[in-house]
């Protein structure tokens, strides 16, 4: 309280915050910032923990080269890459179907396998797979399940009433990779899937395989 003397109030001295002061300032920690409300931090976390994931893998793949016989070579891409299949226009109605219903599916979820199977031990059901469908298998078969950090499956699935081929990649991890093709075929989106985040579809057919080749 202000005591008036001679009529005249004395101001308040002016006491600054510690706070707010400089020095306060500089020795007072810094705070963190707040906490982002659900779902706009996952894309920060989800793409931490992807980097995380694949130093992993980095990890199994040095390892599993260094039992590599001598001499091998790197394997490449696959026969369904973008360059040999650049002819083929992804940007399609079906592929937009297919991306919506398929891409949220959690493949290592034993629900996403309800769809009829191909058993790729068998030579009489593969022979009636498309022959860039086994191409995409043999890939992934041969660059993770081979490698034995992961699993390959054909998925033979409905979209709107068309056929639509899936070869479902799942691994040890959350990530798992995707991709789909027509009936006859024709590649439609590949992609690659981390925990519950949607698929990152792949702007170039077959992308997103560079992360199951060794270094």
């Amino acid at each position: 309280m202000v005591i008036p003397i001679s009529g005249a109030p004395i101001a308040p001295k002016t006491v600054q915050s510690p706070v707010e002061s400089p020095e306060a300032k500089r020795q007072s920690p810094t705070l963190p910032p707040a906490a982002e409300p659900p779902g706009q931090q996952s894309g920060m976390e989800a793409e931490a923990a992807i980097g995380h994931w694949d130093r992993f893998l980095d990890s199994k793949r040095r390892m599993a080269a260094a039992d590599r016989p001598a001499g091998a070579t790197q394997k490449s891409l696959g026969a369904a890459t973008a360059a040999a299949l650049s002819a083929h226009d992804c940007a399609t109605p079906l592929a937009d179907r297919a991306k919506a219903q398929l891409g949220a599916i959690d493949l290592n979820s034993p629900a996403a396998h309800d769809a009829p199977r191909v058993d790729t031990r068998n030579p009489a059901q593969m022979a009636e797979v498309p022959e860039e469908v086994r191409a995409s298998h043999d890939f992934y078969f041969a660059n993770v399940e081979a490698n034995d950090w992961g699993n390959a499956s054909i998925l033979k699935r409905e979209v709107d009433g068309e056929t639509v081929w899936q070869v479902a990649v799942t691994t040890d991890g959350d990530d798992t990779w995707s991709e789909l093709f027509s009936e006859d075929g024709k590649p439609l989106a590949s992609g690659r899937k981390w925990a519950d985040d949607p698929t990152i579809w792949d702007s170039e057919f077959g992308a997103s395989r560079s992360a199951t080749i060794y270094d």
